[in-house]
């Protein structure tokens, strides 16, 4: 009788102390839940129906196929916003520990290669499609999620087109207009972003003599900065070639489209010779930051489509938009042609 109610005790007391536990586990699951990051193709159909309509949010990443040089590869922008949608997903993820966010597919191809300054329409290292392709397709995805009843799309690239920008700026206005969500280019807002341009400059002026920072003039494209961005984030694909390019300074349009125009261009500006991978990070981190904070503020109810945005200029190196895509008006109009006289395969 006695050992049945030591028993009965010990018992209890295992019981109770068990039940704490679990209230524990169960109070610190509650807390430390995180948020749920998702790549929508890995989902059924059910799974998506059952997201918080207010509560998720979609990252559009757009990547790009074009020309860096003999020492970038050809997927450089694509890697680069890759890297962004990953990085803002986690770390979004701590701060908003309610919320879903869901992974689109990225759209890899983008409009408007670097080539293309220098009129250069077609080359090798550059597969991109018309701007008008480009709208469209960003346009179509995020009305699928708007009528889906989503009400938060976020696109996410790092190419630095004009025409490229405006087709997504395009895209993002119609779909919030339309459908009462939020579709923004986080891109196009860190471009101009004085806060993000500062970061830049700051770290620029940590890494090079003032000597070094004169000799690399407009940083545009596959130079010091993008160089080192890809040393911090696919440093496996930076060809070694590139400590022994020589500089390739511009500090006006007038220089850059000479140098661009010039025979045998090798497809980037400034100095890539000079790329540093901590160089790269900071960047990488500076741009990471202002995503965030562009999201947050978004979440947080303020409306960001008064905000200055990339770009802010009517002509890039002397082109309007018009100027820039009428060689896709001619091939436009050549296809549509075609459609309508081809005769069908019977």
């Amino acid at each position: 009788m006695r050992k049945s109610i030591v028993f009965a005790a010990i018992l209890g007391v295992f019981l109770f102390l068990t039940s704490m536990k679990i209230d524990k586990t169960n109070a610190q699951k509650r807390i430390k839940t995180p948020t749920k990051i998702y790549k929508i193709e890995e989902l059924t159909a059910s799974q998506v129906n059952t997201l918080d309509r207010k509560k998720t949010l979609f990252f559009l990443t757009v990547g790009t196929l074009e020309q860096h040089g003999s020492h970038l590869p050809i997927g450089a922008d694509t890697f680069i916003a890759n890297f962004y949608t990953n990085k803002l997903a986690e770390r979004l993820g701590k701060s908003f520990p309610d919320r879903t966010i869901v992974l689109m597919p990225p759209i890899n191809y983008s409009n408007a290669g670097a080539n293309e300054i220098g009129d250069v329409l077609t080359h090798p290292g550059t597969y991109g499609i018309r701007q008008t392709t480009l709208r469209s397709i960003v346009a179509d995805v995020g009305a699928q999620i708007a009528q889906n009843g989503f009400k938060w799309i976020f696109v996410i690239h790092a190419h630095g087109s004009p025409n490229h920008n405006l087709a997504i700026n395009d895209a993002c206005d119609f779909i919030s207009q339309e459908f009462k969500t939020t579709m923004l280019n986080l891109d196009s807002l860190a471009t101009e972003d004085a806060a993000n341009s500062d970061k830049s400059r700051k770290a620029k002026e940590r890494y090079f003599t003032a000597k070094e920072r004169n000799s690399i003039g407009w940083d545009i494209h596959a130079g010091t900065k993008e160089t080192s961005v890809l040393l911090a984030v696919k440093p496996e694909l930076v060809n070694k070639i590139f400590r022994s390019l020589p500089d390739l300074r511009g500090d006006s349009e007038e220089e850059i489209l000479k140098i661009a125009k010039s025979k045998d261009w090798p497809g980037y500006f400034a100095s890539p010779a000079k790329a540093k991978a901590e160089f790269g990070r900071e960047l990488l981190e500076a741009t990471l930051e202002t995503f965030t904070n562009y999201v947050v503020r978004a979440l947080n109810g303020e409306n960001l489509f008064n905000l200055p945005r990339f770009p802010t200029e009517k002509k890039e190196f002397g082109k309007t938009e018009n100027d820039w895509n009428a060689h896709e008006k001619v091939f436009e109009k050549k296809f549509e042609k075609w459609l309508k006289e081809k005769k069908r395969i019977e």
